[in-house]
């Protein structure tokens, strides 16, 4: 008798397969589960932190690229020219003067330039002091001599007239470039010592200009603001009358030419560099843009070796950043599969405790699922640290991370249905 109570009594504590496993129960057996398999865990761990700070470095390296470029694109001037196509007739001193006002005047209308430094040449009839005006002696005459004019005297006197030596009157100076000198006033001038000497001039003289319009001479009065010695770099005449750009283009009512173009071009353009390039290559090619062939030169040299390779890294880099992503998503879910497909047994243990198929796939899904947050959230950790600029790739992060989490428990929901599908005895019946 008082066995067959013992048995009775004992027998309402073995579980049955209607009966509900409890909560807490699941809750104690995936923490259990998780220290008992610490390698598995810490193995989960890891992968989801090494992948959210890899796609996560990724995708700062991404936005760090493209401010960069943004930067460089913004704050990069190039400079450009327009030069003879023979350079040997255009350094030799005899190439100066080529360009026609009209190109000059094209490139300055495209919209990209920011800044110019121009030279301007002419030929005028005569010039000749004017208290000699009525001389007989025709050596106090300078016959079609060559005009040089120009506006930034710093740039021209560290350039093109570097080897200028200049001697300026009383009162005067280089300032006088940067004026504009009305014709019908007196305009100073410098003109070479060899010429100061023909003419039987000194500094303070005064001196008569005629232009070489055959259709309606032009008188300019000009006042010698100085001398200098040496010769230009180049000019139609290395030794020319030097004045200022306003007075020159003035006096020659546009039958001038350019010497020297030189450009900076807006920073904001930079994109556009091609397309600039190729109409300006465009309108060289034209005749009518100079008296010899001309060349569109840009000097975009840190463009081309510093932002190329930088466009290319980063198309590589969003070439990669998707693939990267698509990537840890697939090892995540294999990583999943793998490692809860050898938790069968345990999945036969609480089958035969008692747990629902619901229970138990609870179960094991919190166990991965926490491990996975954990991990992401170690990851994020890190990359915050090391890149505290988060908040501008805010967007980029959360689908990463949501990425890796879907690959996740895609992979839970796959095993959790391959598991609920098979009896606990076959559950039971895996290799080692």
């Amino acid at each position: 008798m008082g066995k067959n109570v013992y048995v009775a009594t004992h027998m309402k504590k073995v579980p049955n397969a209607t009966r509900k496993f409890p909560a807490a129960a699941l809750a104690r057996f995936a923490f259990r589960h998780i220290r008992r398999s610490g390698f598995k865990s810490i193995l989960t761990i890891i992968v989801a932190t090494c992948f959210i700070l890899a796609m996560g470095w990724m995708n700062w390296t991404i936005v760090n690229d493209k401010s960069e470029i943004d930067r460089m694109y913004k704050s990069i001037s190039v400079d450009a020219e327009i030069v003879s196509s023979d350079m040997s007739v255009y350094y030799s001193g005899g190439g100066g003067g080529v360009i026609k006002p009209d190109t000059v005047g094209t490139v300055l209308n495209s919209g990209f330039v920011k800044s110019s430094y121009l030279e301007e040449t002419a030929r005028a009839a005569k010039a000749f002091a004017k208290q000699h005006s009525n001389a007989s002696d025709h050596e106090a005459f300078l016959y079609n001599p060559a005009l040089h004019a120009f506006n930034q005297p710093k740039i021209f006197f560290s350039d093109t007239g570097k080897n200028l030596k200049v001697n300026y009157a009383h009162g005067w100076n280089e300032s006088l470039f940067t004026k504009n000198w009305p014709i019908n006033q007196e305009v100073p001038i410098l003109i070479s010592v060899n010429d100061m000497l023909q003419l039987k001039l000194k500094p303070g003289d005064h001196m008569i200009i005629i232009s070489n319009n055959q259709m309606k001479a032009v008188q300019m009065n000009c006042i010698v603001a100085g001398q200098y010695q040496g010769s230009l770099l180049t000019a139609w005449d290395n030794m020319p009358i030097l004045l200022p750009s306003s007075s020159l283009e003035a006096f020659t009512d546009g039958g001038f030419c350019y010497a020297v173009a030189r450009f900076t071009l807006k920073p904001n353009h930079n994109r556009e560099m091609s397309k600039f390039r190729m109409d300006m290559k465009n309108l060289m090619a034209m005749p009518s843009s100079g008296f010899e062939p001309l060349n569109f030169v840009l000097w975009d040299e840190q463009l081309r070796q510093v932002l190329q390779p930088l466009e290319k890294n980063l198309s590589l880099l969003n070439v990669l950043f998707p693939v990267t992503i698509t990537i840890s998503a697939l090892i995540s879910m294999a990583l999943t599969i793998l490692l809860l497909l050898q938790c069968a047994k345990e999945a036969a243990i609480m089958r035969a405790l008692g747990a629902t198929k619901t229970r138990m796939c609870v179960g094991l899904c919190v166990e991965q699922l926490f491990l996975c947050s954990l991990g992401i959230l170690f990851g994020l950790a890190a990359f915050i640290v090391l890149c505290p600029n988060i908040e501008q790739m805010i967007w980029s992060v959360i689908g990463c991370t949501g990425a890796y989490f879907g690959g996740c428990l895609s992979g839970v929901l796959f095993s959790t249905v391959s598991l609920i599908r098979r009896k606990p005895l076959d559950l039971l019946q895996v290799k080692e």
